[in-house]
């Protein structure tokens, strides 16, 4: 994944595979090929099928392509399924220690990864975001991820239009970032996927806080957020 800005990272739910190559061809920085909340579960079988077979075939000097996995009991399967595809990288869910990580990074030696596939964990709970220092010096980390709509929740929080009530929880996390001597953080996924004035605001407030770029889904449409 390129390191300038902005950077616009397209979600393709795993169980879309009609959309893997226009997604590949829409412009973004990177795409990501979402086996986790974007897939119902009796799908999930399917979506990894589905995902093992494009990574394989794909043209690996193109886009960047990252794969969210599940967490949990269906981590394994995932992994088995797009290893030998190469991504790019994975993005773990839900991670709450940087033995998530370790524990991701030892399952990827032993499907026989080198280290080329980098990892992204998402903070989406207040133990990741307690842990989230020990987390960007993890194993393969390239940048972290902050799930604010699943932190919210985590926290009680109801946030306003703005997220305001998350700034600190970014500071942190953009903090914890630097001090590790990764890439900063990736800008979090806007609720407002059809409103893109709401979308261009939701990104323009991450700016000053040094995320960077923008997680688009790919029902919604692709826009410059000056």
């Amino acid at each position: 994944m390129t390191t300038s800005s902005p950077i616009t990272v397209l979600y393709v739910p795993g169980n879309r595979p009609e959309r893997f190559d226009k997604a590949a061809t829409a412009g973004a920085d990177a795409i990501v090929i979402d086996l986790e909340d974007a897939v119902p579960l009796r799908e999930k079988s399917g979506a990894r099928t589905a995902a093992a077979q494009w990574l394989r075939g794909r043209d690996r000097s193109a886009v960047p392509v990252w794969v969210r996995v599940n967490s949990g009991e269906d981590l394994i399967a995932d992994l088995d399924a797009v290893v030998l595809g190469a991504p790019n990288g994975v993005w773990l869910p839900k991670c709450a220690s940087a033995a998530d990580v370790c524990h991701l990074d030892e399952l990827l030696n032993g499907f026989g990864d080198d280290g080329r596939i980098r990892v992204s964990p998402l903070i989406e709970t207040a133990v990741g975001l307690w842990n989230v220092r020990e987390i960007c010096g993890a194993p393969r980390v390239a940048f972290v991820q902050l799930g604010e709509v699943d932190l919210a929740a985590d926290l009680g929080v109801r946030p306003s239009v703005d997220g305001s009530e998350l700034s600190w929880a970014r500071s942190r996390v953009v903090a914890a970032s630097v001090a590790a001597g990764i890439a900063p953080p990736l800008g979090p996924v806007s609720p407002e996927i059809r409103d893109v004035d709401a979308f261009a605001r939701g990104h323009r407030t991450h700016r000053p806080a040094r995320f960077r770029g923008a997680r688009v889904h790919s029902s919604s449409a692709a826009h410059d957020c000056p």
